[in-house]
């Protein structure tokens, strides 16, 4: 989802403030290699440990373009073992190829290698309508086979779940739930479905941005093909938004949480954990690994992306939008405990 932008002084002016570890990506239509510069400014920085996690390093990249194609509205991340690859999704109905830079554990660059668009059985490029595309996996990513790899993509305002090409070539729709297709069931239309995963047990898991008609509001619900299989209570029940899951290694779930008010601007994005294989819905247990708080100095903007990097590292990435005074930032850390 693309939260609403507020573009008065005072909104300005608290992001600005929020300048944080960053590094340049300059422009380059042609997807030629890019390289960045590390600019601490925050007081959270690369090697820290906070709560459950240890930040591993911390990118701003600026607005490009490959093949006309922009890094910008990133609302998903997905990693691929076997070709090296990060897939960074645009909610603009687009995927982008980056490959990230690590030195001794610490994400120190990101290059954007290529860039395709979304298409549909038509094989056209996707509309703003039906090109909302916000949650995404890789399916075939670390299996040691060459050119098999494929991306399940989850979208908003036409809810469903889609498999693709990693060069944007549309293959089927996957079957899900009724209530989850038909968008009447959601808040608003930009509130549906926000992240998806396979699982190696349940299968295709995808999650609303929102609690959808006739269940509990105060809850997140995690979905297989069926029906709800795990829940977790949101951290702020006003103003908490379910913006994407993860797997981790041993089959559990991340679950990053973006608290967003309209009145305050982004407050917080909370991690959490839980077990969807391991408990029937409502008694799911669930742990918070870390909560980066803006008012506790944390550099945070509006985080949609999670990923599974190695061990126990992952990616997360945030959507500016598209509006100037908002940042793309690609987090790297790992869990400590």
């Amino acid at each position: 989802m693309s939260i609403p932008v507020r573009r008065s002084p005072c909104r300005i002016a608290i992001t600005i403030i929020l300048s944080c570890l960053s590094a340049a990506v300059s422009a380059d239509p042609d997807c030629a290699s890019h390289t960045s510069e590390h600019a601490p400014g925050s007081d959270l920085n690369s090697g820290d440990e906070y709560m459950g996690l240890r930040l591993l390093g911390s990118l701003e990249l600026h607005e490009t373009q490959c093949k006309s194609l922009p890094l910008m509205g990133l609302s998903a991340l997905a990693w691929s073992a076997d070709t090296q690859i990060l897939y960074a999704l645009s909610d603009r109905g687009h995927v982008l190829h980056l490959r990230p830079v690590i030195h001794a554990n610490r994400l120190t660059d990101v290059r954007v290698v290529d860039a395709f668009p979304l298409r549909g059985p038509d094989d056209q490029p996707l509309d703003t309508h039906n090109g909302d595309s916000e949650g995404m996996t890789v399916l075939n990513g670390a299996n040691g086979i060459s050119g098999d790899e494929q991306l399940l993509v989850s979208f908003e305002r036409r809810p469903r779940v889609s498999r693709y090409r990693t060069y944007g070539l549309w293959l089927e729709d996957m079957p899900l739930p009724a209530r989850l297709t038909e968008i009447d069931n959601y808040r608003t239309p930009n509130q549906a479905l926000e992240g998806v995963v396979m699982h190696p047990q349940l299968g295709l898991l995808t999650a609303p941005e929102r609690p959808v008609a006739d269940t509990r509001q105060s809850h997140f619900r995690i979905y297989d093909r069926n029906g709800p299989v795990a829940e977790l209570a949101r951290a702020d029940a006003d103003y908490g938004s379910l913006t994407d899951i993860a797997l981790t290694p041993d089959g559990r779930l991340l679950a990053l949480e973006r608290i967003f008010s309209g009145a305050f601007g982004i407050i917080a994005a909370v991690i959490h954990r839980l077990d969807p294989a391991g408990a029937d819905t409502g008694s799911t247990r669930v742990e918070t690994i870390a909560r980066l708080d803006r008012d506790a100095g944390h550099n945070i903007d509006n985080f949609e992306g999670l990923t599974h990097h190695r061990d126990n590292r992952y990616f997360m990435i945030s959507d500016n939008n598209g509006f100037f005074v908002q940042k793309t930032l690609l987090l790297y850390f790992e869990l400590v405990d």
